[in-house]
């Protein structure tokens, strides 16, 4: 059986992601404040990094996952009292996918 091009963990990462991005923007303009631009640029780049993930013959897949899986942890470690605990859900899955990428064989 073949394996796919498409890694779902990075995609279920960068799905929760963003939902997440947009309850906190909700969130926050519920309260009547604004989101902190630092932590939605965090957000967002995090997001982008678990959708560059998606694509298994990337180049430099791994590398991006571990990034996208320490800016998404740190954000879900800093809202872990309200919203962080989806978010660092998310840098786990981002983590497992890098952790579980098979190198690719080299030609025979």
């Amino acid at each position: 059986m073949a394996r796919s091009r498409f890694d779902l963990l990075a995609l279920s990462a960068s799905c929760l992601a963003v939902l997440m991005l947009g309850v906190y923007v909700a969130i926050m303009r519920e309260q009547d404040d604004q989101p902190l631009w630092w932590f939605s640029v965090a957000m967002a780049a995090g997001a982008a990094s678990a959708a560059y993930g998606v694509y298994r013959p990337a180049p430099f897949r791994r590398a991006v996952l571990f990034v996208a899986a320490a800016v998404l942890g740190a954000c879900g470690m800093l809202g872990l009292l309200t919203i962080g605990a989806p978010i660092l859900f998310a840098g786990v899955l981002c983590l497992l996918a890098a952790l579980l990428e098979r190198p690719v064989p080299a030609d025979r």
